[in-house]
């Protein structure tokens, strides 16, 4: 353990530099006309957000979704580790824990980069709302496939395309959603605190997960995730206003 020290250490500083390089060139950047001539003088976003009572609703909207994802998808990590030992067994070595992992890492790369073509074609409304339905069809497929008792390859294949489903949709429109959604004037603040309500639920699904995989089981737990990407999905078509829909992704 103590010869990968310095590789961990130089890996998580260089995973620093690109936050560093957007925070310096944000500071210099200039505000928006819009922005500046607002009236809003409050730093406080909770009063921002009760002085625009007319957001509240793309707030939950937004802030519902994306709470809802990250529980799923943080929580996900914490079954990775347990189904690839389940499929390759235990990995004894530094090196077979990499390459098991970079395998799965890998999957979600062409959702991401097939996301980002899409929204040049469509509205990441739409996106939004095909990745929930993704993501149930296979989580609500993996619960299938455990309750049924298939093969552990199967398994690990239906778990593959959860990473690329979590990956391909949502993972991307939570980040557009808000920069279409919210005015000038108060986006920046209503996009932290739908990013907050984000992290919210990435820290109940991180702590939950295992609590919740031992009451209902491996198969239970994904079953719970079908219904909340499907509660997702409803709160995107009933809470997001419809306007973003009328945009081509991100473009703004």
């Amino acid at each position: 353990l103590s010869a990968t020290n310095f590789e961990f250490r130089f890996l998580l500083g260089i995973g620093s530099l690109p936050t560093i390089v957007c925070t310096i060139l944000t500071y210099r950047s200039a505000e928006g006309d819009e922005y500046a001539n607002s009236s809003s003088a409050s730093n406080n976003p909770f009063r921002v957000a009760a002085a625009h009572p007319k957001m509240l609703k793309p707030l939950a909207g937004c802030g519902l979704s994306w709470f809802l994802y990250d529980f799923i998808y943080y929580g996900t990590s914490f079954n990775q580790v347990q189904l690839t030992d389940t499929v390759f067994g235990d990995a004894n070595t530094l090196f077979a824990s990499c390459w098991q992992n970079v395998a799965l890492t890998v999957v979600g790369l062409p959702g991401v980069l097939t996301a980002i073509w899409l929204l040049l074609k469509i509205s990441a409304w739409k996106l939004q709302i095909c990745g929930f339905a993704l993501s149930a069809v296979t989580c609500g497929a993996l619960a299938v496939a455990v309750a049924a008792g298939a093969s552990d390859g199967v398994k690990f294949t239906i778990f593959c395309s959860i990473l690329f489903a979590l990956n391909w949709g949502v993972n991307v429109t939570t980040y557009c959603l808000p920069a279409e959604v919210f005015p000038k004037a108060v986006r920046t603040t209503f996009f932290g605190l739908t990013a907050g309500m984000g992290k919210v639920g990435a820290l109940i699904g991180s702590a939950s997960f295992a609590s919740i995989t031992d009451a209902v089981g491996f198969g239970g737990v994904y079953a719970l995730c079908a219904g909340i990407s499907v509660v997702g999905m409803i709160a995107t078509v009933l809470l997001v206003p419809r306007a973003a829909d009328d945009e081509t992704s991100c473009e703004s």
